[in-house]
């Protein structure tokens, strides 16, 4: 995933759902040093999961906000 502003961020979580509503921990993601533009990536193995897996980062700022992106789909190929 691709962050265009990196203000105030304290960290970024990976979540996963085999059900697009109830999110579970998955990964944690260290910081890029250059917080202005960063790009960061991860593998997620879909084929553990028997149908769609949710994905979705969580954001965390350093005064203890938190904010989600988009739920994305991954499928098994």
């Amino acid at each position: 995933f691709n962050v265009e502003e990196q203000v105030n961020v304290s960290n970024y979580q990976i979540e996963l759902s085999e059900t697009g509503t109830d999110f579970v921990y998955a990964a944690g993601i260290v910081l890029a040093d250059d917080l202005a533009t960063s790009k960061y990536s991860i593998n997620i193995d879909v084929k553990d999961y028997q149908k769609a897996i949710y994905v979705r980062i969580k954001s965390t700022d350093v005064d203890g906000s938190v904010d989600y992106s988009k739920v994305v789909t991954a499928r098994s190929n």
